[in-house]
């Protein structure tokens, strides 16, 4: 979907930018890991709940590719070893602490009815990459999460 030039104009369009500034296809998660901080690869990198200290091959070698990164800022609830590396830590809340709905991996829409409080610091996930921009200086156009 990411190469098809009708989704892309659609989603542009939602976004109100020019197709032609949104991101072609990845790299595979390890390929990116090596190339983090290098030349050619990228500067900066947002993890969104994900420990990728522990969860990719050798553990040292990814704590070395986060370390060549001039930012690093990871969202997450709570203080997991890639956290404690990062430049920047977004508290997000977990499940029992949004209402809303949310898709499964088997692409079924499920209601979440808020059972806790979150945390005073802790956002939601959608409004962390207005704060994530803030924290890195960056300009952004979003005032909250995606529409």
């Amino acid at each position: 979907m990411i190469t098809d030039p009708a989704a892309r104009a659609h989603v542009a369009d939602v976004w109100g930018v020019d197709p032609d500034t949104l991101p072609g296809p990845g790299v595979p998660a390890m390929q990116l890991l090596d190339a983090l901080g290098t030349a050619n690869g990228p500067k900066a990198l947002l993890v969104h709940g994900s420990n990728v200290v522990v969860s990719a091959p050798n553990a040292d070698k990814v704590r070395a590719d986060l370390g060549r990164l001039d930012l690093l800022v990871v969202a997450d609830l709570v203080p997991s070893e890639t956290a404690l590396l990062a430049d920047v830590i977004l508290p997000v809340t977990q499940w029992a602490e949004e209402e809303g709905t949310m898709t499964n991996l088997e692409g079924r829409i499920i209601r979440r009815r808020q059972a806790a409080d979150a945390p005073r610091e802790a956002r939601s996930e959608p409004v962390d990459p207005c704060r994530a921009r803030r924290a890195a200086r960056r300009p952004h156009r979003l005032s909250h999460g995606p529409p």
